[in-house]
């Protein structure tokens, strides 16, 4: 009623229907949800109370995308960081000798880094070794030997 009068309205007249919202929930398709279930099951299961098992779970599921492990999380970052050191050269060290397979898992997990931008080609001065060290599953985990950065960095 666009109007300040008083309207009466016919008996049994239909002035608009409603429904109970339903959650519709839209799967990504870029999200593995049986992994990132995995995931959440596996990091509620000291709980023993299935009340709150129950509400962290419903909490977790809202976010299950931070769940899946396929891919990384990026986060951005938008304050650059830098290292404080002391005034001396900077400093680089050549790097460790490795077996030709070794090399080989290097580039792979060199490449992927690039892939996915979490690393990016470098023209610094500075230089710090990395290598490869054997992780329980059998895969390579890729380390960088900082030390000579620690020892000037303030």
């Amino acid at each position: 009623n666009p109007t300040n009068e008083v309207r009466l309205l016919p008996k049994g007249i239909i002035l608009g229907t409603t429904t109970i919202p339903t959650l519709s929930f839209k799967k990504d398709p870029d999200i593995d949800y049986s992994l990132a279930q995995k995931n959440i099951c596996n990091l509620i299961q000291p709980i023993t109370n299935s009340e709150q098992k129950d509400k962290v779970k419903s909490v977790l599921d809202k976010h299950a995308k931070l769940f899946d492990t396929t891919k990384p999380t990026i986060v951005i970052n938008v304050k650059p960081h830098a290292i404080k050191t002391l005034d001396y050269p900077p400093p680089s060290s050549k790097p460790y000798y490795s077996t030709p397979a070794k090399q080989d898992a290097m580039y792979k997990i060199t490449q992927e880094l690039l892939q996915f931008a979490l690393i990016r080609p470098s023209y610094s001065p500075y230089a710090a070794p990395a290598l490869l060290v054997a992780k329980h599953d059998c895969t390579w985990r890729m380390v960088v030997d900082y030390k000579k950065l620690n020892n000037i960095t303030i």
